[in-house]
Formats: structure tokens, C-alpha cells, sequence
């Protein structure tokens, strides 16, 4: 990798024109602060974290039950809403009895469903706590759960909590990244560690990269931590945080060989060599990680962001801008972010990086920056921690555009 800030990729007509639409929006916008404003109160106001995604189904026909059940467990369900009677007035069958109506264990091919029905006073209304657990054999021969619940419940559970650096930021169960095969092998750790998997939408586009928002990792997670790189393959890692601050508080272990060389992790091997930069505040290495496979990555790490207090973000655009063309905002790949908490910083490198690859795609629906993080708040608490960030999203996003357009040889 050169030590040179590289120039953009010439623009294709198409893409000058989505830039150029595209600045005209967001310019606007900067100039409306008080949208900005109320737009990030929203979020902070709603700590629900997003909007509700449904799948609409028939009432499960008996040929569909196991099917019914293995959607629900794939998709992370928290809820059913049932919405008819298994049989009408008129006795005509309506929907097939595809859950235990009494307390008790049902099995579906090899999915169990275990009801427990909870009194209410409402005649009409029928309320069950249920618990869905399929066997799944693993490498080391346990069993893991799946849970019908929402929130964070694998978070929570005693064996995973040292595994979190903050207890009040969780990974969600619907989105988190499963370590299979995981260093804790304890069946109710369930794979867990404290990661996100992020997207703007359910299948990105191509030219649109997914991302794993991730806390800095503790030196009991380091193993984990390398075992998600190599099985999720990802080409780079960004880290938005020093290891110790200025007050000399530790803020992320020392997961990396900091100078050139080998480390171990387990039966993980990772070889650092790092790259000279003439940004002093910019660090760069290309890591060799290797197990029964090889891959290569490289991790970028900046620093100016911590000039000030934890939660303040002090990367000015023109350095973000740099940033991105280092890392390559073309790459349709899956990359790692982290700050400490994996959410604020984080949140606002995802904002920023997601806009500019979809607007290059033509999908303009990118000038929802809102949406964006609603989007991004669904699947990890906290993205865009405080109004300074969701403001420096829009100055960096003006930023990178003018600079496209500029650079431009059309």
C-alpha cells in the first residue's frame, strides 16, 4: 500500500450526477440545524433503537409447521402476533394448530417449542411465553439455543457478561456475530461476542460494503475476537480508539502485535508489519491471520479523535475524507469497525462510509440520512452516540462529494 493518499476513481457520468444531486441535498440540510437537531432527539428520545420489520404469513398449514418454526428461529423472531382462531364459529378450520395450546414440550421434526401460557385479564386475548430450541450438533458435540425473545438475553446470560466491556452496551440476539467454533465452548454462551453485523439494507447492493460493529476487545475476547475476523473474512479493520487515553485509562486490550512480527491467540497466528505513513495521527498495518487458512487484512487505526473528552468526536471531515480513500470506499466487502463501545464513533464512520457507496450505486434512498441510522440504531444501541457526530455526518458527507465532483474528469 502506497504511503500516498490515493485519488477517488474517475466517476462515470451517471455517478457525477448522483454526486452532484446529492450535495445539493445534504448542503441543504447542513444549513437547516435545527432538523438536525430534532432528527438526532428522535433517536435519542426512542431508545427502542429503530423500526419494526414484520414478516407477513398465513395461518401455517400442518405440511408447514416445521417450516413455520425453523423462519422463526432463523430470523430471530421476538414476537407472533396471531391474528385468527385455529377453527371460526362455523367450525371451518382456519389455521393449523402449529404450537402446544396447553403448558408443555412440543417437537417439530427437531425443533422443540416449549409454551408457557401467562394469565391476563382480557378474555380475547391470549398471552404465551415460549421457548424454541432446535439441537444443533456442533464441532465440540454440545447443544445450542435459540430463544423466541427480544432484547439481548445471550448478552446477559452469567457466562457472557465478563465479555462486555460496558454492561449497558449490549449486542442484540437478532443481529449478533456467532463464533462457531467458540474459545467458551459452555453451551450457553451460545457463541456469543459483543459484535453487530450492520447493514442499510437486507441485501446491499454491490459496491456496498457490510460491516461488524464490534467493542475493543478484552484480553479474554482476544481469541474470540480473531476467530470472527477469520470466519467472517474480513478484509480490514477499523479501529476509532487508542488502547490507553490521555489519562492513561485502558480503553481497548492490546489484541494486535504492535510491532512488526508474530503473535499467537490460541491456534490463531497474526503477523503485524507495519506500514510507514506521513500522517502521524494515521496508522497503518498489513496483518498476515492464520489457522488452517490465510488471509490477509489491514488494519487502520486514527487517533486525532481523542483529543477530548471519551464521548467527543474531534475527527475533522477533511481527515475522515483521507481516511476513506485509504480504506477504499469502493470495496463491496465486509470490514470492522470499533471505537470503545463499538457505537458511537463507530456508528458515525458507518454513517458516513454507507451513504457515499450507495449514492456511487445510484440508490438515493441514501439521502435519508436519518433513516440510515434508525436503520443502523435497530441493529446496535447507540450508533451515533451524540448530536456532534450525527452533524460531523453531514459535513463529512459535503466533504467527500465536493471532493468526488472536483476530482472529476468529466
Amino acid at each position: 500500500m502506497s504511503t500516498e493518499v490515493p485519488s477517488y476513481p474517475s466517476l462515470t457520468p451517471d455517478q457525477l450526477s448522483y454526486c452532484v444531486q446529492a450535495l445539493e441535498v445534504f448542503k441543504a440540510k447542513q444549513a437547516d440545524h435545527p432538523l438536525i437537531q430534532e432528527e438526532f432527539e428522535y433517536f435519542k428520545a426512542n431508545p427502542s433503537e429503530g423500526v419494526s420489520r414484520f414478516i407477513a404469513t398465513q395461518g401455517p398449514l400442518p405440511e408447514t409447521f416445521e417450516d413455520f418454526w425453523e423462519m422463526v428461529l432463523q430470523n430471530h423472531c421476538p414476537a407472533i402476533v396471531m391474528l385468527t382462531k385455529l377453527v371460526d364459529d362455523n367450525k371451518e378450520v382456519k389455521c393449523g394448530e402449529y404450537f402446544q395450546a396447553e403448558d408443555g414440550p412440543r417437537m417439530f421434526g427437531n425443533i422443540c417449542t416449549v409454551t408457557r401460557n401467562i394469565p391476563t385479564t382480557d378474555s380475547l386475548l391470549v398471552l404465551c411465553h415460549m421457548l424454541v430450541n432446535r439441537e444443533e450438533k456442533h464441532g465440540h458435540g454440545e447443544t445450542r439455543e435459540s430463544e423466541v425473545n427480544g432484547g439481548c438475553l445471550v448478552a446477559k446470560q452469567d457466562v457472557n457478561k465478563a465479555k462486555n466491556r460496558w454492561p449497558d452496551v449490549l449486542a442484540f440476539d437478532g443481529n449478533r456475530v456467532v463464533i462457531d467454533p467458540c474459545k467458551d465452548s459452555r453451551p450457553s454462551s451460545m457463541g456469543y461476542i459483543n459484535a453487530s453485523y450492520i447493514t442499510s439494507e437486507a441485501n446491499p447492493s454491490e459496491g456496498v460494503s457490510r460491516f461488524i460493529a464490534t467493542q475493543g476487545p478484552l484480553p479474554e475476547t482476544f481469541e474470540d475476537f480473531w476467530e470472527m475476523v477469520l470466519q467472517n473474512h474480513c478484509p480490514a479493520i477499523v479501529m476509532l480508539t487508542k488502547l490507553v487515553d490521555d489519562s492513561k485509562e485502558v480503553k481497548c486490550g492490546e489484541y494486535f502485535q504492535a510491532e512488526d512480527g508474530p503473535r499467537m491467540f490460541g491456534n490463531i497466528c497474526t503477523v503485524t508489519r507495519n506500514i510507514p505513513t506521513t500522517d502521524s495521527l494515521l496508522v497503518l498495518c498489513h496483518m498476515l491471520v492464520n489457522r488452517e487458512e490465510r488471509i490477509h487484512l489491514y488494519l487502520f487505526g486514527i487517533f486525532d479523535i481523542l483529543n477530548g473528552p471519551i464521548m467527543e468526536f474531534h475527527l475533522t471531515p477533511w481527515r475522515f475524507e483521507r481516511f476513506l480513500k485509504e480504506y477504499g470506499i469502493f470495496h463491496d466487502q465486509k470490514g470492522q469497525l470499533w471505537c470503545i463501545a463499538g457505537i458511537g464513533r463507530t456508528g458515525t464512520y458507518c454513517g458516513v462510509h454507507n451513504t457515499i457507496q450507495r449514492i456511487l450505486v445510484g440508490d438515493m434512498s441514501a439521502l435519508d440520512l436519518d433513516k440510515t441510522i434508525k436503520t443502523f440504531r435497530a441493529q446496535r444501541m447507540g450508533m451515533v452516540q451524540i448530536l456532534d457526530q450525527y452533524v460531523f455526518c453531514h459535513d463529512a458527507i459535503i466533504d467527500v462529494l465536493e471532493d468526488l465532483i472536483s476530482e472529476s474528469n468529466i
